[in-house]
Order: C-alpha cells, then sequence, then structure tokens
C-alpha cells in the first residue's frame, strides 16, 4: 500500500535537492579552474608548441635530462569544387537556386602566401570536397583546377584551431573560333588576336593598372586568316585584333562556341625621319608610335604600332587610326623622340615626322692616379637620367649608360652621348676609383683621378677577448700573437670576411666600406665549439624515433653566426648536434607523421630526451 507524501514536504524535498546540485557543480567547476591553472605552472614559460611534463615544471638539475613534449594546435582548410551554372540565355529568366554538380576530376592545390612551392595537392572525392589537415596559421592561396575548365584561385587565413571553408566553382572552357578579312574579303594572315576582360563602361585604364593590361588568351590568324581562341570563359570579353597594315579592331564579343568574322580597315599612313642632333640621318633605328590617351578599353593601348628605320633614317607606319601620338625611336641605347604630339584627326594624313635622337655629343678626357700619372686600361662610364616617361619606358630592359677604356696614355671618350649632365665613374684593375658627377655632354679634356684603395685591420678573439694567434681571413693563413690582420679593401660598397680558427666556428663579418681609406674593424670574437647530444622518441610508445631532423637556431649571438649544422637522429634515438655558437639554443625537432617540437636549452645542456606527438590528424598510416 502506498503512502502519499504531502504537498509541503515534496517541494521543500525539491528545493534542497536543486540547492545540492547547485553546490556541486560549483565545486566541480573550482577544481577545474584549478587543473588548467596547475598546468600553467608558474616559473619560467614553456616554450612554443611544447608542454612539459609536471615532474619538470621546477628548475632542472644541470647535467639531468628533462623531457619536453610537443604540443599538437593546427588549423584545417575542407570545402568543395562544383561546376559552375551556364550563363543564362536570357537575361529575363530569373536566377533560382540551382544544385551545382560537383567536379569530380578537379585536383586542389596549397600555396603559402609569397610562395610558389606548394603545401599540399589533393583531389576532390566523388562529392568534389576536399581537406587539407594539420595546416599551421597563416594565409595562403588556394588554387582549384579541372580539364576542361578555366581554374580560379582564392586566397584565405586560417587560424590554429580552426577549420576554414571555401568553395569554388569553375566556370567551363568555351572556345572562340573566328577569321580575319579585310575591307574587300580578303583574308589577312599574320594578324595577332587578343582576349581581353570587359571592364564597365567610362573606366579609365593605363599603364598604372598593369593587372588590366594582360590578355586572357591570344594567338595569331593562319595563312587563311583563321583564328581559334581557348581558355576563356562563357561571357563577355573584347577583342583585339592587329595588324601592321591595317586599323586595330576592338569590338566587344560573347564567347559560346561560335564563330566570329572580323573586318579590318585600312587607316592613315604616317611617314617620317630619324636624326640625330646635327640633322644626319640616323639608320636602322627602332621607331614606336604610342597612343598618349587610351580611353576605358580594360587592357593596354591598342593603337601603338613599330617599325625599323631604313638605312637612310626614314620609316612608315601603316594602318594609324584616329588620336593623338607620340612618336619615339632607339639606336644603340639611345632615344630620341618628337617635340609634340602628333595628331590623326578623321583619317587626314600628317605631315612628314622627324623623331631627333641626340646622339652625336661625346666627352673625352684622361685617367690619371693619385700622383697624376696616366692609367691605361681603366673602365670609364658615362650615365644619365631618362627625360621623359616615354624614354623611360623604352629604356627599362636596358642601363642608360655608355663605357669606354683608357687607351695606353690614359685618354678615353665617351661617344653617343645626350645633350645633358651625366656622372662619370672611372676605375682600375686594383680597384682604385674616381668620380666626377655632373659634366655636361660636349665636354672635351676631362681630367679623372683615382684614388688608391685602404687596406682593413682589426684583431681576431676568442668569446672571452683573448687573442687568438692563428686564424685565416678569407682563407689567407695569419699567424700573430696579438691576433691582428690586415687586408685589402676590395672595389664594393659592404666587404664580408670569413673568420676562421682552429677549435672555433667559422664567422662572416659585413663591413661597409666608407670611402675606400683605411679602416680599422676592432675586435672579431670566436665561439668555442660546442656539443649537445640527446634523444628523440615517440611520446605514446616511449620507443625512440629514427631519422627526426634536429636544427639548432643561435639566441643572442653575435651578429653573423651561422646556426649550428642540423643533425638527424639515428636507429637508438639518439642525435650529436655539433657547432653549437650561443649562449642558448632555439631546437626544431621535425619527424614526418609527428608534431613538430620546438623548445630553448642553454647550450651546455646535459643529455636532452625530447618526445614527438603522433600528428593524427594527416592522412595515411605513420611511418616509422
Amino acid at each position: 500500500m502506498m503512502r502519499s507524501v504531502p504537498p509541503q514536504q515534496s517541494g521543500g524535498r525539491r528545493r534542497w535537492l536543486a540547492l545540492a546540485g547547485g553546490v556541486l557543480a560549483a565545486v566541480l567547476l573550482v577544481a577545474l579552474v584549478g587543473v588548467l591553472r596547475s598546468e600553467e605552472a608558474p616559473g619560467e614559460a614553456s616554450p612554443p608548441g611544447l608542454t612539459p611534463p609536471r615532474e619538470s615544471a621546477a628548475e632542472p638539475v644541470r647535467g639531468e635530462p628533462v623531457v619536453w613534449r610537443s604540443r599538437p594546435v593546427s588549423a584545417t582548410l575542407e570545402g568543395l569544387v562544383t561546376a559552375a551554372p551556364r550563363p543564362s540565355p536570357s537575361p529575363s529568366l530569373p536566377g533560382g537556386e540551382e544544385e551545382l554538380p560537383p567536379l569530380e576530376s578537379a585536383t586542389v592545390t596549397l600555396f603559402r602566401m609569397g610562395s610558389m612551392q606548394p603545401v599540399s595537392v589533393t583531389s576532390v572525392d566523388r562529392d568534389g570536397r576536399f581537406r587539407f589537415p594539420g595546416l599551421e596559421s597563416g594565409e595562403y592561396r588556394v588554387v582549384a583546377e579541372a580539364p576542361e575548365y578555366v581554374s580560379e584561385t582564392r586566397t584565405y587565413r586560417v587560424e590554429a584551431g580552426a577549420t576554414g571553408a571555401l568553395r569554388f566553382s569553375l566556370a567551363p572552357v568555351a572556345p572562340l573560333n573566328g577569321v580575319v578579312v579585310d575591307s574587300e574579303g580578303r583574308l589577312v594572315s599574320g594578324a595577332a588576336v587578343r582576349l581581353f576582360p570587359l571592364v564597365a563602361p567610362g573606366s579609365q585604364v593605363g599603364p598604372e593598372t598593369p593587372s588590366a593590361v594582360l590578355p586572357v588568351t591570344e594567338t595569331m590568324s593562319g595563312s587563311d586568316g583563321s583564328f581559334g581562341l581557348f581558355g576563356a570563359q562563357e561571357r563577355d570579353y573584347l577583342l583585339e585584333v592587329a595588324h601592321p597594315r591595317f586599323r586595330t579592331s576592338v569590338e566587344p564579343v560573347r564567347v559560346s562556341g561560335s564563330d566570329v568574322r572580323v573586318m579590318l580597315r585600312r587607316g592613315v599612313v604616317v611617314v617620317g625621319r630619324v636624326e640625330d642632333a646635327r640633322g644626319a640621318p640616323v639608320p636602322e633605328a627602332q621607331v614606336w608610335l604610342w597612343e598618349r590617351e587610351v580611353p576605358g578599353r580594360g587592357h593596354a593601348p591598342s593603337k601603338s604600332k613599330e617599325t625599323r628605320a631604313d638605312a637612310r633614317g626614314e620609316f612608315r607606319l601603316e594602318g594609324v587610326d584616329d588620336g593623338r601620338y607620340d612618336v619615339a625611336a632607339r639606336v644603340e641605347g639611345r632615344t630620341g623622340q618628337t617635340r609634340g604630339p602628333l595628331e590623326v584627326v578623321e583619317q587626314r594624313t600628317p605631315p612628314g615626322v622627324v623623331v631627333v635622337i641626340e646622339g652625336a655629343l661625346s666627352i673625352t678626357g684622361t685617367v690619371v692616379d693619385a700622383s697624376g700619372a696616366p692609367v691605361a686600361g681603366a673602365t670609364v662610364s658615362a650615365t644619365s637620367s631618362p627625360s621623359s616617361p616615354l624614354e623611360a619606358r623604352l629604356l627599362e630592359d636596358e642601363s642608360d649608360r655608355r663605357m669606354a677604356r683608357t687607351a695606353s696614355d690614359g685618354t678615353f671618350t665617351l661617344s653617343w652621348l645626350k645633350d645633358r649632365p651625366h656622372a662619370l665613374d672611372a676605375m682600375d684593375s686594383e680597384g682604385a676609383r674616381g668620380r666626377l658627377d655632373s659634366v655636361p655632354a660636349g665636354s672635351q679634356g676631362v681630367r679623372l683621378q683615382l684614388v688608391a684603395r685602404g687596406v682593413l685591420t682589426g684583431r681576431v678573439v676568442s668569446a672571452s677577448r683573448a687573442p687568438l694567434a692563428s686564424f685565416s681571413i678569407d682563407g689567407t693563413a695569419f699567424e700573430s700573437a696579438s691576433g691582428r690582420f690586415s687586408v685589402p679593401i676590395r672595389p664594393e660598397a659592404t666587404q664580408r670576411l670569413l673568420v676562421s680558427a682552429p677549435g672555433h666556428l667559422d664567422r662572416v663579418v659585413s663591413v661597409r666600406i666608407a670611402d675606400g681609406r683605411d679602416q680599422d674593424v676592432g675586435d672579431i670574437p670566436l665561439s668555442e665549439v660546442y656539443t649537445l647530444t640527446g634523444t628523440v622518441r615517440d611520446a605514446l610508445s616511449r620507443a625512440p624515433l629514427e631519422g627526426a631532423r634536429v636544427v639548432g637556431l643561435p639566441l643572442g649571438a653575435e651578429p653573423g653566426t651561422p646556426p649550428a649544422p642540423p643533425a638527424l637522429s639515428g636507429p637508438e634515438g639518439t642525435f650529436r648536434l655539433t657547432g653549437v655558437d650561443a649562449e642558448r639554443l632555439a631546437l626544431r625537432v621535425h619527424r614526418p607523421g609527428y608534431r613538430e617540437a620546438t623548445l630553448t636549452v642553454p647550450r651546455d645542456s646535459g643529455p636532452l630526451v625530447i618526445e614527438l606527438v603522433p600528428d593524427t590528424n594527416r592522412s595515411g598510416s605513420q611511418s616509422e
């Protein structure tokens, strides 16, 4: 027989049970916080990526092994690759939600930003999905590609402990075939055919936007005037067709697999002559006609023309369209251009164009040494700066410099100079140098005096500043009880000295050469060779790991100190790191299939025991 409980007692019992549950939850929360704080024990902080065991939280006894364990902190990037929806044939049709098919043939490649070396490459599964586990935090470049589809590139930043997601929709490649004819229907071969992105009307695009001037794809028309362009998406583009004898055609086109017919019209013929500063013809000069104002076509100027002057300095440019142009010429590294713009209006032929190249001026002189004696075989150069943006563009691939060598009497002649000041530099075989600034073109009888190079002096000492009696500088041996040395100054702005001594680590010292005179570099300390030993093992099974790579980076060392050569652990997991040259080392330990471990240790530490945690996020079996 069941006995009923009064309502007052039942309500009181429920309140006591709720209170007891709250107290118990608070006790558990306090205990959890205590555990977390105990793992972050006060004192010396753990190295990044490592968690020391409890028994090593106190100050380690010198000479006893200290166990370090790598802590897994990584990121994951996953995503989906599908085929992009085809453009609607009618803009009036609504663009509703569409289930896009996965691309089973797609490949996804992962790059670190600023690097061309891929971090990882993977193929998507049957659902079009991909996954990159175990990534370091940072910014990546992700490239998705598939046969017969246009590749797509994205950038993405992943954070440690997080999972990022990307979605790619690759558009199918659409061909564009066509034929080029003239106004009378005759086939035109050798025309340059280029496809450019279509920009919004009124956009101003010029040389300052280099990404906009790159064609999507390009080709040349064949002997029958036909062409084929591949690698574009099914969308709208600008089609540019250029030929030296015709006006350039730039028309919008839709790439959809259909054929196009491009008709080229004949334009104006521009004739001219290339002369030097005295009016004499300059033969075989390269001539450019470059449009000054570029409308917003989404690519580089389409009206530019190029030809070469004949033996009489005369040139002919066909197919010129209406516009305002600069005409420039170049020969032997010298350039010139018209004084004002060339205007072609309503297809009227302009008068003859004259391009003047200022190449008849020269500088002559003599190179002498510090005593005034002539120097034979010295190198002399004259350098000037471009006078206009167009001239700078024409000279972007070659230095605006003329050079000559002195004769047996020290004389030299620098020809084909522009009518402007030049800087003259000279140097002999011993490295003695001389310089004159702002020498006008046309100057005669210039005297250029060389200054002899000095010597670098200094002292090679140990880390305790005791002189080293036996050492070498750049392979030259020195025996000096005081550690003193003296080496010639070389003809360079910064001279690097490789300093070596028995029982000490090599060191590279960089010395900035001020004016070529004698310089004292002071003391160059060399550190003794130390050796660090230890064992690498599995954190779970405690089994020794063979083939782990151990790299020691010096902390707080002298400038120019090289890192210790890396070491590999042997069959017993042991390693020996020699050439340690710093009071403290940052060790990095890596083995495929395990998390990388990093730790900071003194150089005279006892044998180390380094435990690596298996990387369970990586696909495939773990190799020992």
